[in-house]
């Protein structure tokens, strides 16, 4: 895993390889009122989560997933998770950070949003997941994206976005139970992007 190089633990009893923090550092804006989630995905048992908002600490925000359900203003600020163990505590992983903005979509002075440097797919969430997930990706210019979901066999069961996107950081979500869905069963899913030059893919488990 990602753990920062301040560690304290002895390698005699827990032998690590001191690497960058956990993730990608992540510029975005979203319209008030919307829904955003950040979460981390590291190995090993005992881990012990706590975000925080601008170096202070998040009261009850304690699992590896940080919601904002309904976004205001005061939500902007930069956001980090602290990964612990319970087991050695001297191990520590942090994520980097997500520069969040929230504005007022009716505003005329409205920031434009940040624009990332490079195409991304990033690991759904929740994952495994019953019935629905969110997929984030990002496009640093305005590209045709074809975004669709396939089983084990490599056969196409939906396609989820089929169009033009401008350059920016989407998201959007699957219900594995809609109709649309065709009431997939349980199983271990493959999601793929192709934008411009760019195609990448992830797995993700569906549970009935």
């Amino acid at each position: 895993e990602d753990i920062e190089p301040n560690i304290n633990a002895s390698s005699e009893t827990f032998p690590y390889s001191p690497q960058a923090d956990i993730g990608t550092e992540i510029d975005t804006t979203i319209d008030i009122g919307t829904s955003y989630s950040m979460s981390v995905s590291v190995g090993g048992e005992n881990n012990v989560y706590q975000w925080y908002k601008n170096d202070q600490e998040i009261p009850g925000a304690k699992s590896d997933a940080y919601q904002i359900s309904s976004a205001v203003a005061s939500d902007s600020g930069n956001y980090v998770c602290l990964v612990t163990n319970s087991t050695v505590p001297d191990l520590t992983i942090s994520s980097k950070k997500v520069h969040l903005q929230v504005v007022d979509p009716t505003g005329i002075t409205k920031s434009s949003p940040a624009i990332p440097k490079e195409f991304g797919l990033y690991q759904c969430y929740p994952n495994p997941f019953n019935p629905t997930t969110m997929i984030n990706y990002q496009l640093p210019i305005t590209s045709y994206v074809d975004l669709s979901i396939y089983n084990m066999l490599g056969e196409k069961i939906l396609t989820l976005v089929s169009d033009k996107k401008h350059a920016g950081y989407h998201q959007i979500e699957w219900n594995g139970t809609d109709a649309y869905s065709n009431q997939v069963a349980s199983g271990v899913y493959i999601y793929r992007i192709t934008a411009a030059e760019f195609s990448a893919t992830r797995k993700m488990v569906f549970l009935r």
